[in-house]
């Protein structure tokens, strides 16, 4: 999903005399609220207009912490219902783009062993940035978050 900004272009003055440098501030997703337009003169939102203020709200914040929320750089990923066979190897393609740092065993699916698996040696020959080969000492299916370094 893009990031969408407004851009809005201010001249600042001193003394009454305009730079000659104008400022861009860039505008968040949830500053896009007008509250003019909602907002009664006497500085109160009506019960009519109240839905319509909450809903704008969410909608502004979810889409100015959607990057955020989303990025699996900051969060790490999860790979659902990963099979290791005790005494081989497992390959996950996580697509980070970047070097995993961590990686963790998170769920492990009925009837499987209890869960033991080590770094494979020099990462099966595969480049880290893309993949995450595990040698597997338990048999069974495990849900494995792989987080970037």
């Amino acid at each position: 999903m893009a990031k969408r900004f407004a851009i809005v272009i201010s001249v600042p003055t001193v003394s009454g005399i305009p730079k000659t440098q104008p400022t861009v501030k860039e505008q968040h997703a949830y500053t896009k609220i007008n509250p003019a337009n909602i907002v009664g003169a006497d500085g109160r939102v009506s019960s009519d207009d109240m839905p319509k203020l909450l809903k704008l709200m969410q909608d502004n914040v979810d889409e100015a912490t959607a990057p955020y929320r989303t990025n699996p750089l900051i969060h790490g990923e999860v790979h659902r219902q990963v099979r290791l066979t005790s005494g081989s190897n497992a390959t996950i393609r996580h697509g980070l783009q970047t070097p995993f740092g961590s990686w963790k065993c998170v769920r492990a699916y009925p009837g499987s062993s209890p869960f033991a698996a080590v770094e494979a040696a020099n990462n099966g020959d595969l480049p880290v940035d893309q993949y995450l080969v595990l040698a597997a000492h338990a048999s069974g299916t495990y849900d494995i978050e792989i987080n970037p370094s």
